[in-house]
């Protein structure tokens, strides 16, 4: 319901009628600079849409289709089908081929689907640059469905809120972030690279495109190299200590599990809500596989102050690779190292695990 939709600015001004808040379209950004100047902080809400995105269908996405429409029901009563086909087959032939004109042409802009730039359009970036010249208080607040790539200018502003698709009360919701009503406890699920030459290789008008293990945070570990945002990386206005972990292996039916144990201490005056996401490093000797693996998580909510004891349970088979000649999930024998850690770069809380090997069944 468009009349339920609370924006960022509305969120704001329905949370705190006491501020005063002004406000500017960001058409132009000197302009919009001017009004951030003169502001303690400058909220800049930017992003994608569903144009960004490639949410639509361009009218010449469906010339394909249109070769196989069929002709109407009227027609093929009247005809049988052996002198009917060749009479129709040249119309929906021609109306693909006019269609097809419309279709965005190899090497421009995508007119719909995967988006082939992952940056914000030029004019958005040129806006956040003049208003965080305006404001050093500057708060980004970035809406989209993806990884956006940052590099031009998020070391010049404050801060980033990764607000995604938030719905219609995602307004609400970012004030209730921004002015320290909730306490932010949110994590990546994918990794937001610093260039796109860590990504894998993209050709968007490929008939076919070969997937395999190296993408995402495991690319970037195999290419040492570095994300600007790692995968499980958020932040909060706590600080979260772990400590103390231990593993036991229990082997029950039907393939046994990993139990993690640890300490973990809220040293702040507000409470928070945290994702323990632990990692394993396997030995790797009898067939390549990634540095470091994500087995498990488990959010835990812990009062300000305190520190409580948590559990992570793991299936062993998220320890084990698949070995398709023999149809099996198979443990490798050899030092596991188990990591407890904030993403998956974080050095984290470590504790070393031996295995035998053996198999865990298809």
């Amino acid at each position: 319901d468009p009349a339920r939709v609370i924006t960022p600015l509305a969120g704001l001004q329905q949370a705190a009628p006491q501020l005063r808040i002004e406000h500017h379209d960001g058409r132009s950004p000197q302009a919009a600079a001017s009004v951030a100047g003169r502001c303690d902080a400058a909220v800049l809400v930017v992003g994608l849409d569903w144009r960004h995105e490639g949410e639509h269908i361009h009218p010449g996405d469906i010339a394909p289709v249109l070769h196989h429409t069929p002709p109407p029901q009227a027609l093929a009563r009247l005809l049988p089908r052996r002198l009917l086909e060749p009479v129709w087959a040249p119309l929906p032939a021609l109306l693909a081929w006019i269609t097809g004109f419309a279709s965005a042409q190899p090497g421009s802009a995508f007119a719909s689907g995967d988006r082939t730039d992952l940056e914000l359009p030029l004019a958005q970036q040129r806006l956040i640059e003049a208003v965080a010249d305006a404001n050093p208080r500057t708060i980004v607040v970035l809406m989209g469905g993806g990884a956006i790539l940052m590099e031009r200018w998020r070391q010049r502003v404050a801060a980033i809120v990764l607000l995604g698709y938030p719905g219609e009360q995602g307004g609400a919701a970012l004030a209730d972030v921004l002015l320290g009503r909730i306490n932010p406890s949110g994590r990546l699920p994918y990794t937001i690279p610093s260039s796109a030459a860590q990504l894998p290789p993209f050709a968007p008008w490929a008939r076919q495109a070969h997937y395999d293990l190296w993408h995402g945070y495991r690319l970037l570990q195999k290419q040492d190299g570095k994300a600007a945002f790692p995968f499980g990386f958020g932040l909060s206005y706590s600080e979260v200590v772990c400590s103390n972990l231990s593993l036991k292996l229990q082997m029950t039916a039907p393939a046994g599990s990993l139990e993690l144990q640890l300490q973990v201490s809220n040293n702040s005056a507000i409470a928070t809500e945290t994702v323990l996401q632990a990692y394993m490093e396997p030995p790797s000797r009898l067939i390549e596989r990634p540095q470091r693996l994500l087995i498990g998580h488990r959010r835990v909510a812990i009062p300000a102050r305190t520190t409580q004891a948590a559990t992570i349970s793991i299936p062993l088979r998220q320890l084990a690779w698949f070995d398709s000649k023999g149809d099996v999930f198979r443990i490798e024998p050899g030092e596991h190292r188990i990591v407890v850690a904030d993403h998956v770069e974080d050095p984290g809380l470590a504790a070393v695990l031996h295995l035998t090997a053996m198999d865990l069944g298809p």
